[in-house]
């Protein structure tokens, strides 16, 4: 029985609460003995999103805010679950907690903590609550003008109204995830794989047996001298029910694999974002592309190779049961044996040259990528007879790997799918010859026969796990790659008024460096401050900026943000709070556009305040004739591939980009030491004017 949507929502001071209820109620198994306090009194949709976030690190979950727009609502809600739904109450702000959909009702999570439903309609009206009244009557008064039959009324209105509507976001629904970092064995239990998986391999049990059998009734009777045609019924309908096995398995294993490839890159991007910062550095660009190429590999050979390396081994242990119990079975065991063991020495060589040949495929890779970043320098500085010898080098030992892993391939492949044919045929001829009987005869043939399939598909699946465990091998640091080492998240804090920033004896080293960049380093930085850090290259500068702002984690010494320490504030907290400009050469213009690079460091999409605040932050630096040269203004592409920007104007849009971000305060690292003396002066004003706090390094 369905329930008005206002009685099962819950009230903005039970926010937390309903969201960790939910969680639960999902199976998402969210951290026990939290409690993540609520927002009082802000229905401000900017500071709720932050703090749903909040809650959601505090249950080590994620919280993805969807867009929602008017023509497209039901539909999304129909799809949504676990979700949290917005609701304008009129006289407050609620929120609905959805499970799931089904049909035209949402599953609903009451305050009481029972489940409930409701209809989607009434969802979606309290979502937006009489934004679509005003225009209804002037739609009404159209259709009856025009003479609109009654019985298309409800379509014409509902087209014309999604018009007037728009297509403007509404960021009022919140979907509750499984962070992707989570285990894998997790992952496949929350999105309800472990089935398919289960299917697949019963299907395979019973498309084997159905084999088996079926060729068991065709081969005797065959090799007996008659065949009893009573007996050919059943061994067409079992091939027949093999062949549709065969199909259905196909269709299982294509789907397993789209969702396996999901779930792959989903933690390869989380991961991704939370490998080490000095990892990346230290490895370069080419390196880490060419291991996130390798991810096709792991997707595509877990799942052929897995289930094919499975299947092998089963038809291994069986043929070596049938071969024994057919005619000279210990003769042809010990063959059996002697040739598995061929096999898995070249299994072992192959293994071998596959891994070299991975390891010069990804230093290829890693070449070229550096080289394509590099390209400008090399075409006015490189001498251009020698510009590509270090690419033939490359290219030379590649084709000498690739050479001896194919040939190694090959001898493997050969042995494995056809020499055992032919060896234990040839053991099996005296037998032939000396007239052994029919249905030994038959059982030798069919063990051959098993066990040359098993060869295939062990040729098969152990080129694939190759494949799959080389790859594998280069991805796992960054699988296993962590940002920080934290305890679990606290239950969420309420920021203290003050900002003021104490560092007390930290000390940092590199891992490749013999002594320490930093030692004994102490700090305070009081709200309002204006510090100038200033040091010799290499003096250890930039090393404590990133430690300030969360980038690096120190050594030893104690580092607190209003009397907190990051653990406690969380990571998310304290780099909103501590911004940092980095140097020209570790700061990036994306491929996008201009009001996107101005306020990636705010949410998104951005509200007509934010744009305001970019467009006079901009013209304070400086910045307003570029914006007037532009044809799309804030949404014209910058970046490879659109506008291109000079070296200040880049330099400008990092300021103020880091000024968007209104932290308590603002690191910037020798962020003026590409403007010139005509900007300077602006640009420094603008920064005194906004930055609350201010942490300037640069060069004495």
């Amino acid at each position: 029985m369905t329930r008005p949507v206002r009685e099962l929502c819950w009230p903005q001071d039970r926010l937390a609460e309903a969201t960790f209820a939910l969680a639960r109620a999902a199976g998402l198994y969210p951290r026990t003995g939290v409690s993540p306090h609520s927002p009082h009194g802000d229905d401000d949709w900017k500071e709720v999103n932050q703090h749903l976030e909040d809650i959601g690190e505090a249950l080590d979950i994620r919280l993805q805010c969807t867009q929602l727009s008017w023509p497209t609502m039901e539909a999304t809600l129909a799809r949504c679950g676990p979700a949290v739904l917005r609701q304008d109450l009129g006289e407050e702000i609620a929120y609905l907690t959805v499970l799931g959909a089904n049909g035209k009702k949402l599953r609903v999570l009451d305050p009481a903590g029972g489940i409930s439903t409701c209809l989607i309609t009434d969802a979606a009206r309290l979502i937006m609550p009489g934004k679509e009244s005003r225009h209804i009557t002037e739609i009404d008064r159209l259709l009856e003008e025009a003479e609109v039959p009654e019985k298309r009324r409800a379509a014409a209105r509902h087209t014309m109204l999604a018009d007037r509507m728009g297509i403007n976001p509404l960021n009022v629904c919140w979907t509750l995830e499984m962070k992707p970092g989570k285990s894998v064995t997790s992952l496949l239990s929350h999105y309800k794989q472990w089935g398919s998986i289960r299917r697949i391999l019963l299907g395979f049990v019973a498309a084997y047996v159905a084999g088996l059998v079926a060729w068991y009734l065709i081969g005797k009777g065959a090799l007996e001298g008659r065949i009893d045609h009573g007996w050919l019924w059943p061994w067409a309908l079992l091939v027949l029910f093999q062949g549709f096995i065969h199909v259905r398995l196909g269709w299982l294993q294509g789907h397993l694999s789209i969702q396996l490839g999901a779930l792959i890159k989903r933690k390869l991007l989380e991961h991704t974002f939370a490998v080490d910062h000095e990892t990346i550095r230290r490895q370069g660009m080419g390196q880490l592309m060419g291991k996130i190429f390798d991810t096709e590999n792991i997707q595509a050979f877990a799942l052929n190779g897995g289930f094919l390396a499975a299947l092998a081994v089963v038809e291994l242990i069986l043929a070596a049961s049938v071969i024994a119990l057919g005619t000279g079975g210990g003769t042809q065991l010990l063959l059996f044996i002697a040739w598995l063991l061929l096999v898995l020495g070249l299994c072992g060589r192959f293994w071998k040259m596959s891994r070299k040949w991975t390891l010069t495929r990804l230093d290829m890779t890693h070449d070229l990528i550096e080289r394509m970043a590099g390209h400008r320098t090399r075409l006015a500085q490189e001498n251009r007879t020698r510009r590509h010898d270090t690419e033939d080098r490359i290219l030379d030992g590649y084709l000498n790997d690739s050479r001896a892993m194919d040939r190694v391939s090959l001898i493997f492949s050969s042995l494995a799918m056809h020499g055992w044919t032919v060896l234990a045929l040839a053991g099996l001829a005296p037998y032939l010859v000396g007239g052994a009987s029919g249905g030994a005869l038959a059982v030798a043939l069919g063990g051959i026969l098993l066990a040359s399939g098993a060869f295939a598909n062990l040729n098969a699946g152990f080129t694939n796990m190759v494949g799959f465990f080389i790859s594998w091998e280069q991805l796992k640091p960054i699988f296993s790659g962590r940002a920080e080492e934290l305890p679990p998240p606290p239950p969420i804090v309420q920021m203290p008024g003050g900002s003021r920033l104490d560092a007390r004896d930290i000390g940092f080293a590199y891992p490749t460096r013999p002594r320490a960049v930093l030692d004994g380093c102490n700090l305070r930085i009081d709200a309002g401050d204006r510090v100038l850090l200033t040091g010799p290259s290499g003096g250890g500068k930039s090393t404590l900026a990133g430690i300030l702002c969360g980038l690096r984690k120190p050594a030893s010494g104690v580092l607190l943000f209003g009397g907190l320490d990051r653990p406690t504030l969380g990571a998310r907290t304290w780099r909103r709070r501590i911004a940092l400009a980095p140097q020209f050469h570790e700061n990036m213009i994306f491929s996008e556009t201009l009001g996107y690079n101005l306020l990636m460091g705010r949410a998104w999409p951005p509200r007509p305040g934010d744009m305001q605040l970019a467009d006079a932050v901009c013209r304070e630096l400086g910045l307003g004739d570029l914006i007037e040269r532009m044809p799309s203004g804030y949404n014209q592409m910058v970046g490879e591939i659109g506008w291109k920007l000079s070296h200040g104007e880049r330099n400008r849009i990092f300021l103020a980009r880091a000024l968007l971000q209104e932290p308590d305060i603002l690191v910037l690292d020798e962020s003026f030491a590409a403007l010139d003396p005509a900007n300077l002066n602006l640009v420094f004003d603008c920064v005194l004017k906004r930055a609350k706090t201010l942490v300037v390094i640069a060069h004495p």
